[in-house]
């Protein structure tokens, strides 16, 4: 049996002037969460959409160190700038009851699996063809059937006429 967690692929990771912001994505409670680090981000620098499979988390880390004359930075590892962050979900998730919540710079996106529906064994009712369709007469041996470089319907009784006549 595949691993549910073995479907998902990471399809884009744009940073710029940033590393990439780790995150971890697990199973629990029958639900698929994805945990993002993203310190320094606020809430309203974030942005969480899903388009065709794929969840994408976009946003921006402003410099917080003010470039003013007198200032002076020794070492920086904290990035800034622009990210984005792009995981395609396997097809078992909701992709309509997806949850997220962002608190102390951990972003949380939560969505239920879902499972695939087993097709079941049923009974197909068999109609007899529709209410304007004239009814097959097994008839006395005769055929109504009408060929084609004829034109119109020829009995074998007409066709045994036929014969003597000629």
């Amino acid at each position: 049996m595949w691993n549910l967690m073995d479907r998902f692929s990471q399809t884009r990771s744009d940073n710029i002037g940033s590393s990439t912001f780790p995150i971890d994505i697990f199973e629990r409670d029958g639900r698929i969460t994805i945990r993002a680090s993203l310190p320094g981000v606020k809430p309203e620098d974030l942005n969480v959409s899903m388009d065709q499979g794929v969840l994408t988390i976009t946003g921006e880390t402003k410099d917080d160190l003010e470039r003013r004359e007198g200032n002076r930075v020794y070492h920086r590892e904290h990035s800034f700038g622009r990210f984005v962050r792009s995981v395609r979900i396997p097809e078992e998730v909701n992709e309509n009851a997806i949850d997220a919540n962002f608190e102390n710079g951990v972003l949380t996106v939560s969505m239920p699996i879902t499972k695939p529906q087993q097709p079941q064994p049923r009974q197909i009712a068999v109609r007899s063809g529709s209410s304007s369709a004239p009814a097959i007469d097994a008839g006395k041996g005769k055929s109504d059937f009408a060929y084609a470089d004829q034109g119109k319907a020829d009995t074998s009784d007409q066709r045994e006429k036929a014969g003597k006549k000629g």
